[in-house]
């Protein structure tokens, strides 16, 4: 018997806990390109990793009110 529901657990566990460890590896491939000295290589690193979930987060908006409108 657990305490909270299974869709919770999953959430947690999938979901938010996915997010820190994906976080720290992005962080820390910065970390040892600067430690490096591989500047360039750091901030394009960056650069392109958020503009790339940026534009994700964008298309992914945009398919789901487009699925939306086409359903209801």
């Amino acid at each position: 018997m657990y305490l909270v529901s299974t869709g919770t657990r999953i959430f947690v566990l999938t979901g938010i806990l996915s997010a820190f460890t994906t976080f720290s590896t992005f962080s820390l491939e910065t970390l040892t390109l600067l430690r490096d000295g591989e500047i360039k290589l750091a901030v394009l690193n960056q650069v392109v990793s958020v503009s790339f979930g940026l534009i994700l987060v964008i298309a992914g908006t945009l398919t789901v009110r487009s699925l939306h409108k086409m359903l209801h």
